[in-house]
């Protein structure tokens, strides 16, 4: 706690996978040659996270996050060549950024969530076909924005009325 109002989280991840093995491919029908690959690789990253809000009373809270994101590369293991076996594709990296706010009434009668958000990936890991196989590649650049908004209104005790909007 900064101060009572203010709160600042903070936090990271550090992540290091080792990816290896010997892959073969034996054909019996005999129209394609035989592979065989070695492969060995290393993948790492660091990944901060920090978290801002402010809560002027219990009725309301306000955030902002700044994040980033990691995923391993990999090996396709539908390689048509010894050398696709062998050759990895790359790590999938992304940043996000999200601001929300967060508001009930008196009573909780009415509850309201709002959040808006980006997110940028590079290297963004995806599923292709090509000549008839599904291969992992990296489709380059992804940026992703949205909104989303969650309602839950009680104007009599019995009655519950929920909605949602992303």
């Amino acid at each position: 706690a900064l101060t009572p109002e203010w709160k600042l989280s903070v936090g990271a991840r550090y992540t290091k996978e080792d990816k290896s093995g010997h892959s073969e491919v034996n054909d019996t029908s005999g129209l394609s040659p035989d592979l065989a690959a070695q492969y060995s690789h290393s993948w790492s990253a660091f990944n901060p996270k920090a978290t801002l809000q402010f809560e002027p009373n219990s009725k309301v809270l306000t955030y902002a996050t700044v994040a980033s994101g990691f995923k391993s590369g990999g090996y396709d293991l539908s390689g048509t060549t010894s050398e696709a076996l062998a050759t990895p594709f790359q790590p999938e990296q992304g940043g996000s950024y999200e601001l929300g706010i967060k508001l009930s009434a008196p009573e909780d009668r009415l509850v309201i969530n709002a959040a808006a958000y980006y997110a940028k990936y590079k290297d963004l890991q995806v599923q292709e076909l090509q000549n008839l196989i599904t291969v992992t590649g990296n489709a380059g650049v992804a940026n992703i924005p949205g909104f989303e908004l969650e309602a839950t209104f009680n104007p009599v005790q019995w009655l519950t009325l929920m909605g949602n909007y992303s």
